[in-house]
């Protein structure tokens, strides 16, 4: 049997092997033939430029993608309030947190064209070379999210590449429940690992490719360009712009770090106003129940036209309590039998 194993292993281990070479070739492929033209430049192209959102945090920084002011600060602002509203017997008491075999079979064909590096990284992190439907689902958006924040700002399409690649790494390596048994932060749907890790690597890279390229790289109307990337860039020629590449590159990670204080603070003190007795009323057990809070409850779509116990939950039907409401799983048979009853026609229903 561990021959067996192995042998499963090391074939599970191809795809991971050949995907790693495949993309580094394109890597290599674009690294080389890849070029930004002046040539490909419209003159006649109008920049618009819209108002900044959340100007107080925004602190004139080039977020083109929204990864700082949404992502980092939606993540880690969720993050902070789960910290505060963190129950000592939540994890233990509950074990229904993980999805249907259903639904990751399904995540896995919608995402399985989104990326190669997160298949890639989630069967090398897997001991048995297997896929990880939790890296699968949310890790494949990463990159999307590490490269909002300076979008608009790479020339090169191997940049951009190996971005998305970083992404996928941290975001895979970032995914273990660390923050759950390290801190007591219930993170349920992987904020943390898909929109908090890759909005922090953007966040640096923002602040990375304001070095990395000199403002006369954007072509013979560079002047144009660069001012509407960075508005207070000192040769935009604007009044009061005074700014050089490396203070540009201070006031990004500046605006990464105040977005990430406001939302942890923030955060917080929305978790304490949560935990009052008032607000907070929610049952601790079972937490991750779904019959608790989306399934059909026993009062009926039709009202009361059936009290013999053959409605629509029907006497074999198991009953999750919540509160005062008895919670049962839908039975499709005894629906039907139910609307038939009632001489409701299916026309009426769907």
């Amino acid at each position: 049997m561990q021959g067996i194993s192995m042998s499963n292993t090391m074939q599970r281990r191809q795809f991971s092997v050949l995907a790693c070479v495949f993309q580094s070739i394109f890597v290599a492929l674009f690294a080389i033939f890849g070029e930004f033209h002046n040539h490909e430049e419209d003159k006649h192209n109008r920049v618009h430029a819209n108002y900044p959102m959340f100007q107080d945090i925004h602190t004139m920084i080039n977020d083109a993608g929204r990864s700082l002011v949404v992502h980092c600060f939606g993540a880690y602002f969720g993050l902070a309030a789960a910290k505060v509203c963190h129950r000592q017997n939540t994890m233990v008491v509950d074990d229904d947190e993980s999805s249907g075999h259903s639904s990751e079979l399904f995540a896995m064909l919608a995402k399985a064209a989104c990326t190669t590096a997160t298949f890639m990284l989630s069967s090398l992190a897997d001991h048995l070379g297997r896929f990880n439907m939790a890296h699968i689902q949310s890790s494949s958006l990463a990159g999307g999210i590490a490269i909002g924040a300076f979008a608009n700002v790479i020339l090169y399409p191997h940049h951009a590449i190996v971005v998305g690649a970083a992404a996928a790494l941290i975001s895979v390596v970032g995914h273990p429940k660390i923050l759950e048994k390290r801190l007591s932060i219930q993170d349920t749907c992987g904020a943390h690992s898909l929109h908090g890790l890759p909005s922090l690597l953007a966040g640096f890279l923002s602040a990375l490719f304001v070095l990395l390229y000199e403002p006369s790289e954007y072509g013979p109307n560079f002047v144009e360009q660069y001012s509407a990337i960075y508005p207070q860039w000192k040769g935009s020629g604007q009044p009061g712009a005074h700014r050089d590449l490396r203070t540009q590159s201070f006031f990004q990670l500046a605006g990464l770090g105040l977005t990430f204080l406001t939302a942890i603070f923030g955060g917080l003190f929305c978790g304490w106003v949560m935990n009052w007795s008032l607000l907070n009323q929610v049952q601790p057990k079972p937490s991750y129940e779904d019959a608790s809070y989306y399934l059909n409850a026993e009062f009926s779509l039709f009202g009361n036209i059936d009290n013999s116990g053959h409605g629509l939950g029907s006497s074999n039907t198991s009953i999750h309590k919540c509160g005062r409401i008895d919670y049962r799983p839908l039975d499709i048979e005894a629906a039907l039998r139910a609307v038939k009853r009632a001489g409701i026609g299916p026309d009426a229903i769907f």
